[in-house]
């Protein structure tokens, strides 16, 4: 996600995985998703409805601390990833 001045704060369904920020309950009720997918590919999604579904609130985008990519932004396709590498959906989410 792009930072978008003069934002502080933007609620939204889905966050870049790059560098999280979770509380400690986010936390608890994500992490065992992030050992299933190697290459990150579809967590942007998955993390906010698993967040959601435990009850912690809404998910959001801090634009007042921007990151900076060290590596090109955008890449290869999903269709590019073996589908054994590809974050795993929950069930309900489409």
């Amino acid at each position: 996600m792009l930072q978008a001045p003069p934002a502080q704060l933007r609620f939204t369904g889905f966050v870049e995985v790059m560098a999280p920020l979770f509380s400690r309950e986010a936390l608890r009720s994500c992490a065992p998703t992030l050992d299933e997918s190697r290459s990150g590919w579809g967590l942007g999604w998955v993390l906010p409805t698993l967040c959601e579904r435990a009850g912690l609130g809404r998910i959001a985008i801090i634009d007042a601390t921007p990151v900076r990519h060290t590596r090109p932004v955008g890449g290869s396709s999903i269709a590019d990833i073996p589908t054994s590498n590809r974050a795993p959906t929950p069930s309900g989410c489409s």
